[in-house]
């Protein structure tokens, strides 16, 4: 496809906008494994959409957060650490999680070259910007379908359950008051991939929009956007869609970033991947130490 750099650019968006709550640690050592288990509810404050006891509830969209128990500030164990180390490379997804015909992305890490110059608050959204309170950090591959889709996961480890809450707090709040910079700092990063391709290729009509997504409760607490992209450069049209979702499980936050270029975004099979991401999470939470 001509314009493969630019569905980088959005999956690099998804990492910007979601998974900047931990530490510059790029991969964890420990290796990822699959799992198959289902999340656990959590009866926690609610900070953005919870699981309903009722599975036929409507999906919710993500709230401002709400109070909740401080974050523990004690130092945790070398034990712990490691532990969380372990958690974090045992939850994101690997191809194993994949449906067949999905295979590891050529494109490498999306988050490469990010230029977003974000201030105040909004700069935790620049590359290598760190939150504080999280122990250890392990990004998956990025996986390519075999309909011009593309995912990936990145995973968080906390000392305590109110610590990675409050991350997914912070995190979740912020979107909605960095959305204008975001959008900004997106347009020119659209743009800057275009240029990259060819100079002389001008973007017009460019269409560009960071919103809340309505998407089903997962994990202890979820929140979601989309970014969509549209336009046209060099006599083609482009249309492209990335969806981030943000989980918590315990002590474990998560971010899930669904990109597409062929249409409209496979919702059963989002939510599918989604769900098995947060299955492993919980898995993952029940092993580290009480």
């Amino acid at each position: 496809m001509r314009f493969a750099a630019l569905g980088l650019a959005l999956l690099l968006v998804l990492s910007l906008l979601a998974c900047h709550s931990g530490s510059d640690n790029a991969r964890s050592s420990a290796s990822p494994s699959a799992s198959g288990i289902s999340p656990r509810s959590s009866s926690s404050p609610a900070a953005a959409s919870r699981p309903s006891s009722d599975p036929g509830a409507s999906p919710t969209l993500a709230a401002s957060p709400s109070a909740a128990a401080p974050p523990d500030t004690t130092s945790p164990s070398a034990q712990y650490l490691e532990a969380a180390k372990q958690a974090a490379a045992a939850a994101v997804l690997v191809l194993a999680d994949l449906p067949s015909g999905w295979t590891v992305s050529a494109s490498g890490d999306a988050t490469a070259g990010n230029n977003f110059n974000l201030s105040g608050d909004c700069a935790v959204f620049n590359e290598n910007a760190d939150f504080p309170g999280s122990l250890a950090k392990t990004k998956s591959d990025d996986f390519a379908g075999p309909d011009a889709q593309e995912v990936s996961s990145t995973l968080f480890a906390f000392a305590s359950s109110d610590n990675a809450q409050a991350g997914f707090d912070n995190v979740n709040s912020l979107l909605d008051k960095c959305n204008g910079q975001i959008e900004d700092s997106l347009r020119t990063q659209v743009q800057d991939s275009f240029s990259g391709i060819d100079p002389s290729l001008g973007v017009q009509d460019l269409q560009l929009s960071v919103k809340r997504l309505d998407f089903a409760s997962i994990g202890d607490e979820t929140g979601a956007f989309r970014v969509s992209v549209s336009g046209s450069a060099g006599g083609e049209t482009f249309t492209f869609t990335a969806d981030g979702i943000l989980i918590r499980q315990g002590a474990l936050d998560a971010t899930f970033g669904y990109f597409t270029s062929a249409g409209d975004v496979k919702a059963d099979e989002e939510q599918q991947l989604a769900s098995r991401l947060a299955g492993k999470m919980a898995a993952a939470n029940a092993a580290l130490p009480q």
